[in-house]
């Protein structure tokens, strides 16, 4: 047997491996029962994996550091070390991933059973790594997937048309122009009809399988812009469609290589009849404070005494850290807020939290098996704003972005306008894989105080207010009209 670039497998491992092979070679034989039965006791037989975890008060703060048999390794392409890969992906699922028991409605089992042959026979690095990608993507849950190296990110040669693109009455959408040099000719409204000779929806399910898509980003298609993905730097010609005008508009377009751009992270502006309106697309991460400080800087420029009402919208926010939203969330409440998610029990058990929580967490993993957790957020010391708050969500809106809105509801603190959130979070852990790519696993799930999951299914709106194509090419912004309307009406 192969094993070279095997040095990170435990010696206890090894002979799970040979196992492996022998079932293997019973498929490649057509003895489909023999493979089934012995592949299933390899996985029965998978070393537990752990994880040392960084934590504070249950709140994960920081990346997973790696233990010994969790180290980086290069590619290799020998049948050990993708025998292995398999066994660990399975395990760390099994045992550490927070939906297990709840979000996933089919055998897990079943599905490595499925996936295993074909990622055992896989030719090359890049198949190997797709196939790993789809089966985790399986879960559909937008925390847990397989993240490449840079190096194989390069290696794809994969970019996107520089535009935004949102599914807006069955279609695919303009609703931004990236590049400054084509918004002289193209527009927010416009539908694509065509990329090339392909639909962009066939577009689209080509690439959700490989993506770490949840339950709600499939039904809603959140991610649109995935057909908008392809080889980079060809030229396309793409035909668009102005639905008002009834005009077809071809122009030939070439993908790109998306970047973020730090400096638009936050947005204000000041709204008619004293409106405070704060925009931000992102919650950061460790730098979370060069997104709160201009916020609280801001609120300090005012008499909120004189302010009528705000409006914070998130529907351009994928998450980031907790903390941000926290932060923002002290300075719109007199009384302490509840921040609230759900582990499972015996998994928290299992994450290297202390000695008298080990005690406490071993008698709640005796009578239940998942455990509701919450933390409460101090108002700040000053420039508390009480009045009228609306909240923008939409299906691009995750992670801390959500935990933030479900704060805001659930401790009544303001309205949520817009559309279902994109329903998903969690605190990550992360194992490495060949080629320097890694497994990141959600450790908790987004629940409201009443423990009923948001995770999976999205946050919902208070007020459900959707663009229309006839909105997004006049120009009008129908939910914070919608937003505007309530502060002035209240």
């Amino acid at each position: 047997m192969d094993l070279s670039g095997s040095n990170n497998i435990p010696k206890k491992q090894l002979a799970v491996i040979s196992d492996v092979e022998r079932a293997f070679n019973f498929f490649k034989e057509g003895k489909t029962t023999a493979f089934r039965k012995l592949f299933l006791k390899c996985l029965k037989k998978s070393k537990k994996f752990e994880f040392q975890s960084v934590n504070n008060h249950l709140k994960i703060k920081g990346f997973i550091e790696k233990l010994e048999n969790n180290k980086a390794e290069d590619w290799t392409g020998s049948f050990g070390q993708k025998a292995y890969t398999i066994l660990k992906i399975y395990s760390v699922i099994k045992n550490y991933f927070a939906g297990y028991d709840c979000l996933i409605d089919f055998s897990w089992e079943e599905k490595v059973l499925e996936f295993a042959p074909q990622i055992l026979a896989s030719k090359d690095k890049a198949e190997f790594l797709e196939l790993l990608a789809k089966l985790v993507s399986s879960l559909e849950e937008n925390h847990t997937f397989i993240s490449y190296s840079k190096e194989f990110e390069k290696e794809q040669n994969l970019g996107y048309f520089p535009l935004d693109v949102k599914i807006i009455a069955g279609r695919f959408v303009v609703t931004k122009v990236l590049s400054e040099s084509l918004q002289e000719k193209l527009y927010p409204g416009l539908e694509i009809v065509k990329i090339g000779k392909r639909k962009p929806l066939d577009i689209y399910d080509e690439f959700k399988d490989k993506s770490f898509l949840s339950k709600a980003e499939k039904r809603g298609k959140y991610k649109a812009y995935l057909a908008l993905k392809g080889d980079l730097d060809e030229e396309v010609e793409i035909f668009f469609y102005d639905k008002l005008k009834d005009l077809e508009l071809t122009y030939t377009l070439r993908r790109e290589i998306r970047t973020n751009n730090s400096k638009d992270l936050y947005e204000y502006r000041s709204l008619e009849d004293n409106i405070l309106y704060f925009n931000f697309k992102s919650f950061g991460n460790i730098d979370y404070e060069k997104i709160t400080t201009p916020f609280e800087e801001e609120l300090a420029k005012h008499n909120l005494n004189d302010i009528k009402g705000m409006i914070i919208d998130l529907r351009e926010n994928q998450g980031g850290t907790s903390m941000t939203g926290d932060k923002i969330i002290s300075h719109l409440t007199e009384n302490p807020a509840r921040h609230w998610h759900q582990s499972d029990a015996k998994k928290l058990k299992k994450l290297g939290i202390p000695s008298f929580l080990y005690f406490i967490f071993s008698i709640v993993c005796f009578f239940k098996k998942k455990i509701n957790i919450s933390y409460s957020i101090s108002p700040a010391e000053k420039n508390i704003f009480t009045k009228k708050v609306m909240v923008l969500i939409s299906g691009k809106t995750g992670s801390g972005a959500e935990e933030f809105a479900v704060t805001i509801k659930e401790n009544k603190i303001g309205s949520l306008i817009g559309e279902f959130t994109s329903g998903g979070t969690g605190g990550p852990a992360f194992y490495m894989l060949p080629d320097y790519s890694s497994l990141r696993v959600c450790l908790n799930l987004g629940v409201y105080q009443d423990g009923s999951l948001w995770h999976d299914r999205g946050v919902e709106p208070d007020i459900e207010i959707k663009d229309t194509i006839e909105s997004t090419l006049t120009g009008r912004d129908l939910v914070l009209e919608k937003a505007v309307n309530l502060i002035e009406e209240s």
